[in-house]
């Protein structure tokens, strides 16, 4: 039993990095910014423009700057919003919950944005729509086709014969 429980916290541990993983690799995206946990706003605005500037790649060739300015970049983009803001702290605040950590993240930026009402409005127009043209072509080929495949078909049966007495040349 003994083992078990250290097998199992060892595979928890094992985990833990990728909780960091997700948000800014292993860099503190306040650190990247050069702002305290508790800044507001504009103060993270004005040092991601600072930081920007300085590490743009147009305006600074080195390879270690373009990097440099993609994880500054990444940390703006998390730390601008105040829900993915509030996650990152979470995760920083408990890195022990790692699953929750890493669902919240991927639901923030992969998960629905569309009303599911309308994906279902939606998904009922085509599926009608691909109902309706089955049943005209059907339709089109029992009226229209062969006046002997008309009689002989087997799958219109009575109905064929009717619709081939009542069709006028």
């Amino acid at each position: 039993m003994a083992a078990a429980s250290q097998l199992l916290s060892l595979f928890f541990l094992l985990l833990l990095p990728a909780c960091d993983a997700i948000y800014c690799d292993e860099d503190d995206c306040y650190d990247l910014l050069g702002v305290k946990q508790d800044a507001n706003a504009s103060d993270i605005k004005k040092a991601y423009y600072k930081l920007s500037l300085k590490h743009h790649p147009d305006k600074n060739p080195d390879p270690e700057s373009r990097k440099l300015f993609v994880k500054i970049a990444n940390a703006y983009e998390i730390l601008k919003d105040e829900s993915t803001r509030a996650q990152y702290d979470f995760a920083i605040e408990h890195p022990e919950e790692v699953f929750y950590n890493t669902a919240q993240y991927y639901r923030a930026y992969y998960g629905h944005k569309t009303d599911p009402r309308a994906v279902l409005i939606g998904l009922l127009l085509i599926v009608s729509a691909f109902q309706y043209i089955n049943q005209l072509t059907r339709y089109n080929q029992a009226c229209f086709s062969d006046e002997s495949c008309l009689i002989e078909s087997p799958s219109y049966g009575f109905e064929a014969a009717s619709l081939h007495m009542c069709r006028r040349p």
